[in-house]
């Protein structure tokens, strides 16, 4: 699943936050306008049988910028393999 964000400011850092549950993980990558990834994807595990707010990346930053050129303007999430998930909500924030 692919959700844009090419709205962001010229500086600033995105947070994400998956509410899910079940077992495995989600991996979510950042693009570039290039349409190339942003440094490494982030893995959010499961919580098991109920649902629970995950924050991806120490305290839910996903990236950081200070140039227009590096800002993300999209956030991919796919399930890993053998992964049995139920995803309710995605939530990309900016942070202060």
């Amino acid at each position: 699943m692919r959700i844009d964000v090419d709205a962001l400011p010229a500086s600033g850092q995105l947070g994400l936050m998956v509410r899910a549950r079940g077992v495995g993980y989600v991996v979510a990558a950042l693009r570039g306008a290039s349409g190339l990834p942003l440094g490494p994807p982030r893995q959010i595990a499961g919580p098991g049988a109920s649902f629970a707010d995950l924050l991806a990346g120490d305290s839910g930053v996903t990236s950081a910028w200070t140039q227009d050129r590096d800002r993300p303007v999209a956030i991919e999430l796919a399930v890993g393999a053998n992964a049995q998930l139920e995803i309710d909500c995605v939530v990309p924030f900016l942070l202060p």
